[in-house]
């Protein structure tokens, strides 16, 4: 039978939105490489088996299958699908399975396909397993927790499709059970030491009964992966036999757990995976059962322990508290830090808490709102908190800076004045749950803390605010980037903390102070920086400069670029006159300059004086033959490239340099071929008819080169020329 492709075969758990995608990656210590699953959605980001949300469509992971080395399928809780996995059971060149491999796969006769390594099969059945997982020798089976790679390539002569075996589910998982244990039910365990059936059968009885046996059972649910399952056992196992390594190694060897990866090698001191688990469960176990066979006194937890051990001494019980969540750091050190994502570079970054926070009008809204639009346009969504600035408003600031209102109903879930007290925190951590946003915004933190009935002022009650929102809406596993915004002290001189307590600070893993460096307004532009005054990601610019303010009829909020804003800031008039001169060789007179604007002689040389001390132009002439020239420095401006190809040399059209860099302009010009005089010219015919001296539509960055020449506003007399 030929091997089926990825795009002919069609199963029903492609249907299913369960996919991931995976990469090898090798870990130290470990022979093979791992194969660790990703997102489909953000490749960057590792996936979990418990996590929904970190799944994908069949298509999804398909389509960014590019980006590691193939794709996956994971098995939920309740959703009917049992996944049987035979390690090491096919010959990879010849195609031959093992005697007991082929037993297994005519057993349950459904869609059984090879793995990547050629070694392994993978069975896929309808069914459900009664407590878990199950792993014994080179045969594992679940239904949760886990996930397959999914190579799409049927084993020769199995059926493509998912049949229905509930039956022969539950026989494999009996069959592989955990070695059977005799449990004597009388008779006083031996002193010191307690015999393997009595260890079991205490372990089985205290108050963590029902975990340790899902632990022996071979059953991880609850676990992010059999490592630190198999460490929980372990510990449980150590308070028992009083740290005995021998005896821990002999009881996991016994249990649902045990696999081949025990007894490999993975320290370069020569000691197995067992051996370090078991040394370490033994090492970090506070508290044993008593040596003489009686409860040694309630245990307590070490402080660098792995687990609470608690012994009531009346029943001698024991309830084991674990610890889980623990994270190596020397393979972290070997591994390098993580690639920091971004959902707004260069300041915002998935899953952190930034503050921003300024003086009254200093266009901080404005910035978030700008970060907002960006993300949607991307097709995220966002969260809006907004107890400060209303409705109005804020609608009116984004119809200002030009978003479309249909994107933005469909991606901004945007709450006025919603009044979020501590009794409404669960449904606003539910409600982001469900919607997933990219980012969070809380505008402002002083009035969020005020509706609440916080005292803004108290370390502890902003520190709970902190904790119980920011942070746990910042650590949830879709990682939206939380922004606050704040007011600055009275003391203005001191810029590194927000208004009130500095707990807001010390909760926030990212300062942004903003600085406006001008007035702007509808007609008006500035800069505005922001200055980082914290860097918990480590990987935040010390400042970033945005262009605010009116342009073009609308409100702009954009990353300063030098070859595109410098010139902004200069008086519109020498804009005006340097560009004119640029379009037209280079030089003019100055009452030709004056005709064409229609303004006096003593303006252009306002316009002229302006430019000459900055060493732009230079003057030529004397009298009514006098005017300007565009100096070297001038030239410099521009990328003589651009000019000679006849692109615009207009700096809307982004190809003026105010370092003279070639390297830095941007030559894309828009359609605006200004210096070619076949698509620019100063006709005097089309002015003597009152035509637009500029033949193309009005210059979307404020060019005021006029488009309606009236020759009665012009002064044709002699005047004598301002630089003579």
């Amino acid at each position: 039978m030929p091997e089926q492709n990825a795009t002919d075969l069609r199963l029903s758990i492609m249907d299913l939105r369960q996919w991931v995608i995976w990469r090898y990656e090798q870990r130290a210590g470990q022979a093979k490489p791992t194969k660790v699953p990703y997102q489909p959605a953000r490749p960057g980001l590792r996936a979990a088996s418990n996590r929904p949300s970190d799944w994908g469509t069949y298509e999804e992971a398909r389509a960014a299958e590019h980006t590691g080395d193939g794709v996956g399928f994971v098995f939920a809780p309740g959703g009917g699908y049992v996944g049987i996995d035979l390690d090491d059971c096919r010959d990879p060149e010849t195609g031959k399975l093992k005697r007991w491999a082929r037993e297994i796969v005519n057993r349950f006769d459904s869609y059984t396909e090879i793995s990547p390594s050629g070694r392994g099969l993978h069975i896929y059945v309808r069914g459900e397993l009664p407590e878990g997982g199950r792993k014994r020798g080179a045969i594992e089976i679940y239904d949760r927790g886990r996930y397959f790679t999914f190579t799409a390539n049927p084993l020769p002569g199995s059926p493509l499709v998912i049949n229905d075996r509930q039956d022969e589910v539950l026989a494999l998982y009996k069959e592989l059970a955990p070695e059977e244990i005799t449990v004597y039910d009388d008779g006083p365990p031996e002193p010191i030491r307690l015999e393997d059936a009595e260890v079991i059968r205490r372990a089985m009885s205290a108050r963590n009964g029902d975990k340790f046996r899902r632990l022996w059972n071979g059953d991880i649910t609850g676990y992010p992966s059999q490592s630190e399952a198999e460490m929980a056992l372990a510990s449980m196992l150590a308070f028992w036999v009083g740290r005995d390594q021998q005896a821990i190694d002999r009881l996991m060897r016994k249990s649902g757990l045990y696999r081949p990866k025990w007894d490999e090698k993975h320290y370069s001191d020569g000691r197995t995976y067992g051996q370090a688990t078991v040394a370490l469960a033994a090492s970090t176990t506070a508290e044993t059962f008593g040596s003489n066979g009686k409860p040694g006194g309630r245990g307590t937890l070490s402080p660098w322990g792995s687990a609470a051990m608690q012994v009531d001494p009346e029943t001698g019980e024991v309830v084991v508290e674990e610890l889980t969540g623990r994270v190596l750091l020397g393979q972290a050190i070997r591994e390098g830090a993580p690639e920091v994502q971004w959902w707004v570079e260069p300041v915002i970054v998935h899953g952190r808490i930034h503050m921003i926070y300024g003086e009254p009008e200093s266009g901080k809204t404005i910035l978030v709102l700008s970060w907002l639009l960006d993300v949607i346009a991307r097709g995220h969504n966002v969260l809006f908190i907004d107890e400060e600035s209303g409705l109005v408003a804020i609608a009116g600031l984004l119809q200002a800076m030009g978003a479309d209102p249909d994107l933005v109903d469909e991606h901004v879930h945007y709450f006025p004045f919603p009044g979020i007290d501590k009794s409404r925190y669960p449904a606003l951590l539910a409600y982001a749950d469900k919607l997933e946003p990219a980012l969070c915004i809380f505008d402002s933190l002083t009035d969020m803390l005020a509706v609440a009935g916080l005292d803004e002022n108290s370390g502890i009650e902003v520190t709970s605010w902190m904790l119980e929102v920011a942070q746990a809406l910042a650590r949830r596993p879709y990682e939206p980037g939380v922004v606050l915004v704040d007011h600055v002290t009275k003391d203005t001189s001191n810029v590194k903390y927000s208004v009130a307590s500095r707990a807001k600070k010390a909760k926030s893993d990212v300062l942004w102070y903003v600085d406006k460096k001008g007035d702007f307004d509808q007609n008006t532009t500035a800069h505005v920086e922001l200055h980082r005054h914290k860097n918990r990601p480590g990987v935040l610019p010390k400042k970033v400069t945005y262009v605010v303010g009116g342009e073009d009829g609308r409100l702009i909020c954009e990353p300063f670029d030098p070859s595109r804003h410098e010139i902004l800031s200069w008086p519109i008039g020498s804009r005006r006159m340097l560009e004119y001169l640029i379009e037209n060789g280079g030089e003019a007179l100055t009452k030709d300059i004056a005709r064409v604007f229609a303004v006096s002689r003593e303006t252009v040389g306002t316009w002229g004086r302006w430019l000459l001390a900055r060493g732009l132009v230079e003057r030529f002439g004397q009298s009514v033959a006098a005017g300007f020239r565009v100096s070297e420095k001038g030239w410099q401006s521009v990328n003589p490239d651009a000019i000679a190809s006849g692109e615009s040399v207009n700096p809307r059209g982004l190809t003026l340099s105010t370092h003279g860099d070639d390297s830095a302009v941007n030559t894309a010009g828009e359609g605006w071929k200004s210096v070619n005089p076949d698509a620019f010219s100063v006709n005097p015919d089309a002015i003597a008819s009152g035509e637009s001296v500029n033949p193309h539509p009005p210059y979307k960055g404020g060019l005021t080169l006029s488009t309606q020449f009236d020759a009665s506003a012009v002064d044709t007399s002699e005047e004598e020329d301002p630089w003579n």
